[in-house]
C-alpha cells in the first residue's frame, strides 16, 4: 500500500528471490530480490539494531504520540548470499519511518 501511495507499481521492484518471514522473536519481515537487493519492515528497535545503531528520535517521537511505527529498510547483499540476519547485519541502511493510527480492534465475546 506504501509503495504505491508513493507511485511504486511491481515492475519497479526486481524479481523476488526469498524471505525471511515475520515471526514473534524476529519482529521484522526481509524479501531478497534480484541483484542483491534486500527489503526489510519491521520494529524500530529490530531493524536499528541490525544496523547497530540506536533508535531514530523521529520514530520515537511518532510513537509518543499514540501512532504505531515501522522501520523500512534496505540492504545488499552481495550476488548469492543467502538470506540470514547473520548477513544482513551492519548491511541495512534506513529508508525510514511508517506510522499509522491502529485502531483497536473490537474485543471478542466469550
Amino acid at each position: 500500500m506504501s509503495a504505491r501511495k508513493a507511485g511504486l507499481t511491481a515492475r519497479d521492484v526486481p524479481p523476488r528471490l526469498g524471505t525471511l518471514p515475520f515471526t514473534s522473536e524476529r519482529r521484522y519481515m526481509a524479501t531478497a530480490h534480484a541483484g542483491g537487493v534486500v527489503y526489510l519492515k519491521g520494529a524500530v528497535e529490530r531493524v536499528a539494531d541490525l544496523r547497530g545503531v540506536e533508535v531514530d528520535s523521529r520514530a520515537e517521537d511518532l510513537a509518543a504520540d499514540g501512532l504505531r511505527v515501522l522501520a523500512l529498510a534496505t540492504a545488499r547483499l552481495p550476488v548469492g548470499a543467502a538470506l540470514t540476519e547473520e548477513n544482513l547485519r551492519g548491511r541495512v541502511e534506513p529508508l525510514g519511518p511508517q506510522a499509522m493510527h491502529d485502531t483497536p480492534r473490537a474485543s471478542r465475546s466469550a
